[in-house]
């Protein structure tokens, strides 16, 4: 059944990044780029402590992945993580009582409301991760769905009324609210148990680590806007925001591989089933560089025309920066699941040291791409910025795990990248002296790229049947309601 836990939560990143993306060209178009900065700056401000709420998360899935009581476990995170989400609200409103000079009412509403939204949220963090840990990815996915739809479709419906940056804060709360009934009800399915000193002490041995890695990488995925707003404007945060939501979608793939490989992994090491982690890890890159990575290319091609047909004239400034970002979406995809294995054989603190030397690779390269008085390049320099560090922790992630552990690199799949990419950049050349790429007729591009590099694939003898063969499966609708019906 693994094919179709991966399918299903997939298919319900993807219906919730479609929902989010909708939502998002609807808030471009009607409210403008200042309106999407402005919450975006608002989420930023609040989200950069949102680490304290999810330093037990790692945690709680290893141990119940390994066997704890699973009662027990549940029991004790809950109350670990009323504990966090109280530290939280405590220092964010410090931040915000501390800033308050420096920024206007507006912005203080938004942080306002979106912190109460984000507070209340995390008991159903409870409920994801406790289904996530037993893997029961149906389950997981039952308040997300819920969520996306309540909360978009009313975004779409209130911004074309009017609102602005405060309505979105306030039906963002109120979607969330919504949802308690609901959480309740699943939370009483969940196994209960007590709390468990000892149990609490191996939640903060794991957790401790984790609050580092979580602490960084919130710095380094938040406060690069608050600093591109500081020395810009929040139109230019605007239009990287719009950049980013477009190609954030690909990050369903590393969401999908993260939140099945940590609990599947952890299980796997502790059982010494290497070449089973290997069957599988193998399978997954394969399937990304023949069916994902094609569509990343094909999205920087296309993307003026694209961004500009979606989102409007005004948005010409995001293109460049979708590009890039797109591009680093393959970064993270490709070196998560060697992530999952570090944190699987329970070395979190190599996955501190990594997130230490990816804080100085961001600070120094915010620096140059971003700083006005080195490169000043605005949106483009925090698209490059989050690039070269996602190179970096890819790499890391690759090189320490393969020291780590008896891991097998398919090497066949450097020749398809390679493959892959030449055959690209051919179909540009064609395509150019051509004429096929001019606007309003960019569309014809899709099937004509995804024709020609599957044919250069197959010719060449890298896509073979049995690679239909495993996407058909992981497809199968049947085998997937099989196995959701089952679950529920």
């Amino acid at each position: 059944m693994f094919k179709q836990k991966f399918a299903v939560q997939f298919g319900t990143n993807l219906i919730v990044k479609f929902i989010t993306m909708l939502a998002g060209f609807f808030v471009a178009r009607f409210a403008g780029p200042t309106v999407l900065g402005t919450i975006s700056y608002g989420s930023s401000f609040v989200s950069i402590w949102l680490f304290l709420t999810t330093m037990f998360s790692a945690g709680h899935i290893k141990l119940i992945s390994e066997g704890q009581n699973k009662g027990n476990c549940i029991t004790t995170y809950t109350y670990l993580k009323f504990m966090s989400v109280a530290l939280f609200v405590i220092v964010v409103m410090i931040c915000l009582i501390i800033s308050s000079n420096n920024i206007n009412i507006i912005q203080i509403k938004v942080i306002l409301l979106l912190l109460f939204s984000l507070s209340i949220s995390q008991i159903y963090n409870i409920l994801y991760d406790s289904f996530t840990a037993m893997l029961l990815q149906a389950k997981a996915n039952i308040i997300n769905i819920c969520n996306t739809l309540i909360f978009h479709i009313g975004r779409i419906i209130i911004v074309i009324l009017g609102a602005r940056a405060v309505g979105l804060a306030i039906w963002q709360l109120i979607a969330i609210i919504l949802l308690l009934p609901l959480a309740y009800k699943m939370y009483k399915e969940l196994p209960k148990g007590n709390w468990d000193k000892n149990l609490a002490r191996k939640y903060f041995y794991f957790g401790w680590p984790m609050l580092f890695v979580y602490l960084i990488e919130s710095l380094i995925n938040n406060s690069d806007k608050l600093i591109l707003a500081h020395f810009t404007s929040v139109e230019e945060l605007g239009y990287y925001a719009a950049a980013f939501s477009l190609a954030g979608s690909i990050f369903i793939i590393s969401n999908t591989a993260g939140i099945i490989f940590f609990p599947l992994f952890s299980n796997y090491i502790k059982e010494g089933k290497w070449n089973d982690l290997n069957i599988i890890n193998n399978t997954y890159q394969t399937f990304n560089i023949l069916f994902v990575f094609p569509i990343i290319l094909l999205l920087i091609i296309i993307a003026k025309p694209l961004l500009l047909t979606l989102l409007g004239l005004r948005y010409e400034s995001s293109i460049i920066p979708f590009q890039i970002i797109t591009l680093a979406t393959f970064f993270v995809i490709t070196g998560l699941p060697y992530g999952n294995m570090i944190m699987g054989m329970g070395k979190f603190y190599i996955n501190v040291l990594i997130s230490v030397i990816q804080l100085i690779i961001f600070i120094l390269s915010l620096f140059i791409f971003v700083s006005p008085i080195v490169l000043n390049l605005g949106a483009i320099g925090l698209a490059l910025n989050l690039a070269v560090g996602y190179l970096y922790r890819n790499i890391a992630y690759i090189i320490i795990s393969n020291k780590l552990a008896p891991l097998h690199y398919d090497w066949n799949n450097a020749i398809k990248i390679a493959i892959i990419i030449i055959s690209s950049i051919i179909f540009i050349y064609i395509s150019n002296i051509t004429k096929l790429y001019i606007f309003y007729r960019w569309i014809f591009i899709i099937p004509l790229y995804i024709i020609f590099i599957y044919l250069i694939l197959y010719i060449s003898g890298l896509l073979k049947k049995e690679h239909i063969i495993m996407l058909l499966d992981m497809m199968n609708i049947k085998k997937l309601f099989v196995y959701i019906n089952e679950e529920l």
